[in-house]
């Protein structure tokens, strides 16, 4: 599908004969299908806000009820890719309850577009089936940019109490040969929410970007409004007459209460990890009691929050107030785990962290996180510096490994902004070990 998003201006019942947006200009055909919720509706024509001569509960969904601020997804089958292969395998003869399989195909990519995938999954005889699903869209996933100049936006949560501040970055990339100068970001923003810019961008324009390269462009902007009440970004970079696609960041919403997780990604095996909770209060009542719930095969070792005490039961870290949060504010709360899970493949974790207010009112936020099977580090000598004498080199060392075990036979690709490297890839040794020199 090709990849365009906006969001509803006001609420839509079943019974409305257009659709009123915050914009329709970027990404839209003049005539096609939206998504709204899971229900699918054509239009025949479009205004730069709305689209028109509409009909709702097309291709067999359901005419529903849709709330202001809902986000809005183009439907139009794009032709930027063709199918190379799959479904493989082509079925599954049975599923267990409770057990999962895997299905996969591959695309190519034949032209420039943002899109992602729909998918579904039925038994043989038609008496069971799943909801349609979207790829990369939900959650800290945005679109799949096909491109030589592309650019990817996305944000750094997607649940803020009002009053909050919101990290929005831009990535851009090269993947052309040819070298781009003064490379320029350009974001705009979008929602129902009052969305104030307090800094950036950050650079507020990148030099040059040879091919194979990016650039990373940062804004931080404040978040406030009433609870439900959305916001999105939308942006763009050029380069001379060089411009990329216009990429929408994730939908967020204001909430009462809100969490970040810092890190989300974890090395398998790793010990003394600490995690990060910051708990942010939007509501009208101080909280007195955190309590953070973590996935199977995490060893809990310690926690600590200032003032508040810590105790620990099942899978359950409990943190009670010293000094409670008011309305308005926030606290850290950090978790160390003596040693993570050890796994053979990227595995995604699941944590839940639940507030109690002095009023007894509960609510509970899940945060993801994903265990990575394979770790490469790099290391250097000597200290340096060195003689710029054509003589003198840095030994840049990688090591891989998987699981904590070193991974031999994998190829190691090398890059660097200065000098000249004496291979762009090394094969790893039986310690894991690949070595070039600079």
């Amino acid at each position: 599908m090709n990849y365009a998003t906006t969001i509803l201006n006001g609420y839509h019942d079943e019974t409305v004969n257009g659709i009123n947006t915050a914009d329709t200009r970027t990404g839209f055909a003049d005539a096609g299908t939206i998504m709204i919720d899971w229900e699918d509706i054509t239009y025949d024509t479009r205004s730069n806000n709305s689209f028109n001569q509409i009909t709702k509960g097309a291709n067999g969904t359901t005419n529903t009820f849709h709330a202001d601020g809902t986000i809005i997804y183009d439907k139009t089958l794009s032709s930027a890719v063709t199918l190379a292969s799959g479904p493989t395998p082509s079925s599954i003869s049975s599923l267990a309850a409770g057990a999962s399989d895997t299905i996969t195909w591959t695309y190519t990519a034949s032209s420039a577009d943002d899109i992602y995938f729909m998918g579904l999954v039925k038994n043989g005889s038609s008496t069971a089936s799943s909801r349609f699903e979207k790829s990369n869209m939900i959650g800290d996933a945005t679109q799949t940019t096909i491109g030589d100049f592309t650019a990817v936006v996305s944000v750094d949560t997607i649940t803020a109490i009002s009053g909050q501040d919101v990290t929005v970055t831009m990535v851009v990339t090269n993947t052309g040969s040819t070298t781009l100068a003064t490379v320029t970001p350009t974001l705009t923003t979008y929602g129902t929410a009052t969305i104030s810019l307090l800094t950036g961008p950050t650079p507020s324009t990148f030099a040059s970007l040879a091919g194979g390269k990016s650039a990373t462009f940062t804004w931080t902007y404040d978040i406030s409004g009433s609870s439900g009440q959305t916001w999105f970004f939308q942006g763009y970079a050029t380069a001379g007459a060089s411009t990329t696609n216009t990429s929408s960041s994730q939908t967020g919403t204001i909430d009462t209460y809100s969490v970040t997780m810092e890190p989300v990604i974890f090395v398998s095996g790793a010990t003394n990890t600490q995690v990060d909770f910051t708990v942010y209060n939007g509501g009208s009542n101080a909280l007195k009691k955190v309590d953070v719930t973590y996935p199977s095969g995490w060893a809990y070792s310690s926690g600590s929050a200032g003032d508040w005490t810590v105790s620990q039961s099942g899978s359950t870290v409990t943190f009670t107030a010293g000094t409670n949060i008011p309305s308005g504010g926030w606290k850290l709360f950090s978790v160390i785990y003596s040693l993570l899970p050890t796994i053979s493949v990227d595995t995604p974790y699941t944590f839940y962290v639940k507030v109690t207010d002095t009023s007894n009112n509960t609510a509970t936020k899940d945060k993801s996180a994903v265990v990575v099977a394979y770790t490469i580090t790099l290391s250097y000598s000597p200290a340096g510096p060195v003689a710029a004498d054509g003589a003198s080199y840095y030994t840049l060392t990688a090591t891989l490994t998987q699981s904590g075990s070193p991974v031999s036979g994998a190829t190691v690709s090398f890059d660097s902004k200065n000098g000249t490297l004496s291979a762009a890839t090394a094969t790893t040794d039986s310690s894991g070990i690949a070595t070039v020199y600079l």
